[in-house]
């Protein structure tokens, strides 16, 4: 079971007790001091045993004394080994899978519950004030439904992403593109939120061209980065987007001249039970989820 041949191993406590994982030992004694002082009329126990190629197994470790002196103290013990660790592991997803699903009702419940009471309130405010207000206001009022309905739409599809990514059914589909043309898509999609802040964004000449990957996935990745990196740079900076190919692997990059993270926003960076957002250097708001979807995303590639 632990992959040795019998004259590797020998067959004693002290053996097995160098095998045990540390950090199972304290219990698994204590279930073994029970038995042997009577507690209980047999032993058993799962914990992680070392096995010759240095990786650990589960164990499920059974026992029973056979024969004692005549004062009554243990001499003798039988038990058996089962390999438990398919079904530890299984047992593992599973309440990964679990809080996994906690962790999307409480973003589906808390996340999208506040863009939503702020459409219903400007909506409210609209059709209760709409025969008084002048168009400059209702324009006004319009456009902040707007831009809160579409960062919401971008939270509910990023949240959508992620829960997929997360239970395994979000699959790859590897293709050739030229990485050019989708860092030239990216970048007039986000045209005009850079034009704002007179931000350039530019391709390196150097980057790699053709790439075999997921483009979707690539596309979602550099979107939520270049759109991050132009949410947190100043006026007149600069986004660079680069890729190098080294033998079978490439490292896309993409760099630029904002405010980086202070250390409450980077101890937080990868919590995912809640949003944490921080204001843009022009007050812009965000999901507070982008970058936790690209490496979820990245993590499914391999990356």
């Amino acid at each position: 079971m632990l992959g040795f041949e019998e004259t590797e191993i020998a067959n004693s406590i002290e053996e097995w007790k160098t095998r045990m994982h540390p950090e199972d030992a304290e219990q698994c004694y204590a279930a073994i001091r029970k038995h042997l002082t009577g507690e209980t009329e047999t032993y058993a126990n799962i914990h992680r045993l070392l096995c010759k190629n240095n990786t650990y197994l589960w164990i499920l470790d059974r026992g029973i004394i056979t024969e004692r002196d005549i004062d009554g103290s243990p001499i003798r013990m039988i038990g058996t080994h089962t390999d438990l660790t398919e079904r530890m592991e299984m047992e593992s997803d599973l309440r990964r899978l679990n809080a996994d699903k906690d962790i999307f009702i409480r973003m589906l419940g808390h996340d999208l519950r506040n863009p939503f009471n702020t459409l219903i309130g400007f909506s409210d405010l609209l059709l209760e004030h709409l025969p008084h207000y002048t168009l400059e206001e209702i324009e006004e009022q319009v456009q902040l439904i707007n831009q809160t309905s579409k960062r919401t739409f971008d939270l509910l599809d990023q949240i959508l992403i992620w829960a997929k990514s997360q239970s395994g059914q979000l699959t790859l589909t590897i293709e050739t593109f030229d990485f050019k043309a989708i860092c030239h898509e990216i970048i007039q999609s986000t045209e005009p939120q850079a034009s704002r802040k007179n931000i350039r964004i530019n391709v390196l000449d150097t980057a790699a061209d053709n790439l075999s990957a997921d483009i979707n996935i690539v596309k979602t990745v550099l979107r939520n980065l270049v759109s991050n990196a132009v949410k947190y740079s100043l006026s007149n900076g600069s986004i660079t987007l680069s890729a190098e190919v080294d033998q079978e692997r490439c490292l896309i990059k993409v760099t630029d001249t904002g405010i980086g993270m202070n250390e409450e926003s980077l101890a937080r960076l990868w919590t995912v039970n809640s949003s944490y957002s921080t204001k843009g250097t022009n007050n812009e708001a965000g999901t507070g989820f982008g970058l936790q979807l690209c490496k979820a995303l990245i993590d499914k590639h391999g990356g």
